[in-house]
């Protein structure tokens, strides 16, 4: 993606971005709108997103990564997709881009509006003990959801020890 529109003009997820070429984790994660953390698993499951390391070990994102995130972030925040379903939708290209979730030939199984502990209970449901691939909605029982958020806060909690904050 070139980050242009159709008519050559920056595309508004250009636009947002300050005019230079390499960003660290922290100000990524304040552009993006989301946790350092959040990012770092994005790395994982998207293979568009690839900071190089510095010298000194640290994440450098390059322009395109960032660009990258924040389709993502739009994907699965604005537009309710899950993780696969974001995944299927960015390996169409950028014509699939252009339309929203709602009036798009997506599959509704892949525009399943997240909830509140959406990441603990998309990696939860990506795979089924049935073998199917956890693609859809998923409402799983009280207890579950409860043991999810207790495992959230642990995680959020260990992330903040191991990391000083940015800025």
């Amino acid at each position: 993606m070139s980050g242009r529109s159709s008519q050559g003009e920056p595309s508004a997820v250009a636009r947002e971005l300050p005019s230079k070429l390499f960003f660290r984790i922290g100000e990524v994660a304040g552009l993006v709108g989301v946790e350092p953390h959040v990012l770092r698993y994005w790395e994982r499951e998207f293979r568009s997103i690839r900071p190089t390391k510095s010298a000194k070990g640290q994440r450098v994102y390059s322009r395109r990564d960032v660009e990258n995130l924040l389709r993502v972030r739009d994907l699965l925040y604005r537009d309710g997709f899950t993780i696969a379903g974001a995944k299927k939708r960015l390996a169409r290209g950028p014509t699939a881009e252009a339309g929203s979730a709602e009036g798009s030939d997506v599959d509704e199984a892949s525009a399943v509006p997240a909830s509140g502990v959406e990441m603990a209970v998309e990696m939860a449901v990506e795979s089924e003990p049935d073998g199917s691939e956890g693609w859809g909605p998923h409402d799983p029982e009280p207890s579950v959801r409860e043991k999810l958020t207790a495992l959230r806060s642990e995680v959020e909690a260990f992330l903040a020890e191991l990391e000083p904050p940015v800025g």
